[in-house]
């Protein structure tokens, strides 16, 4: 386990309202320069050439974790239109967010640095099934429109596919990506692979449970970044105080293996709640393996091979509990950072204003395009 430097979790983070502390060139947060990107896109390690890397991931962290609060788009919208968010490939914000105000449709629109909301699509899917928003790892953009459909969005042509499901369907509503432009589906306690190429849905798992008897419903999913292990995050939602784990599942981008508990049942505060009509994705995996989960008012680690659950940083405020929340990963390219963390959520206040927190971790992480 290469992750000893982080474990001086427990640390106060100096953070002002708008980020670590006060900028250098002493501006109010309003600069066109994203402060969620700290290398920016020149410094070594970016490749403007288009070939593959190869590189040994980073496994060990340069600094403390270090958390900035990014201010956010203001739409003049009422804070619930936001769900789900991502990075698509030249490393701009994307998001999944209602047509209007409780609407019972959905649009992908894609945000500048500190600018305007720019709509990329506007086709009706029903808000009630549209939970994710995912880049592909062909650039296009995938979410669940319907019980039976997921629309893929390519940006270069603005054509919209519609991927009918040829499995049974609950509720699909967490989206995997995989390199080769197929992506793993959660729906309900069902897994799925989707191809758009070719209209094809395999189901992996009819039911997964961490252990038998079933000690939890399946809340997130997350690939490692060679893609050989799946980690799912459970909730047992049959408890008074529901804990979570985490089991891991050999996959061969066929079929998984029997899953190993990493997380054993464990009760982290704000996190243990049955998310299914939510736009919530709370877990994510380093290139390293080690697994973060996202709670109502910290960030949490789970070490590569398991272990216990520890804080890496609390939130400068913590977020609304039962709103649509979103922990995804930058890449090199454009504002985003591929060794930070971004958090999406809503403050846990009277306003509940949205809110975004960049936390910078210092090891590689394992967004679909850094793979």
């Amino acid at each position: 386990m290469r992750i000893t430097r982080l474990f001086p979790l427990l640390v106060t983070v100096a953070c002002s309202e708008y980020g670590y502390g006060s900028r250098p060139d002493g501006d109010d947060g309003t600069s066109s320069e994203d402060p969620a990107d700290p290398a920016g896109p020149d410094e070594p390690g970016d490749d403007d050439t288009g070939e593959e890397r190869d590189d040994p991931p980073d496994c060990e962290p340069d600094a403390l974790p270090m958390i900035q609060r990014v201010p956010w788009v203001e739409t003049g919208w009422d804070d619930e239109r936001h769900r789900a968010f991502d990075f698509d490939a030249d490393g701009r914000l994307i998001g999944l967010q209602d047509l209007a105000p409780w609407d019972d449709a959905a649009e992908i629109v894609r945000y500048t640095a500190f600018g305007d909301v720019e709509p990329l699509d506007l086709h009706a899917s029903s808000s009630l099934w549209a939970l994710d928003v995912r880049t592909l790892a062909d650039g296009r953009i995938a979410w669940p429109s319907s019980t039976s459909a997921v629309d893929v969005f390519d940006p270069q042509d603005g054509a919209v596919d519609r991927v009918h499901l040829t499995t049974d369907h609950y509720h699909p509503f967490s989206l995997e990506p995989e390199g080769g432009g197929t992506f793993l589906m959660l729906d309900g306690f069902a897994l799925d692979r989707v191809d758009p190429a070719t209209d094809r849905t395999k189901r992996l798992r009819e039911y997964l449970a961490p252990q038998d008897p079933l000690t939890g419903a399946p809340q997130a999913i997350a690939l490692s970044r060679s893609e050989e292990t799946l980690y799912v995050l459970f909730s047992d939602t049959t408890a008074p105080v529901p804990p979570v784990s985490i089991a891991a599942y050999p996959y061969d981008g066929d079929r998984l293996g029997e899953p190993a508990v990493l997380l054993p049942p464990t009760v982290i505060p704000g996190v243990s709640e049955w998310y299914l009509l939510l736009a919530t994705r709370r877990l994510a995996v380093d290139a390293c393996d080690n697994m973060y989960i996202l709670a109502s008012d910290a960030l949490w680690i789970v070490p590569s091979g398991g272990g216990q659950a520890a804080p890496v940083v609390a939130f400068p405020s913590a977020l609304l509990e039962g709103s649509n929340k979103t922990l995804f990963w930058g890449h090199d390219a454009g504002y985003a950072d591929p060794q930070t963390l971004y958090v999406t959520g809503y403050e846990d206040t009277p306003e509940a204003r949205p809110v975004r927190y960049a936390i910078h971790l210092g090891v590689d992480g394992n967004h679909v395009l850094s793979r």
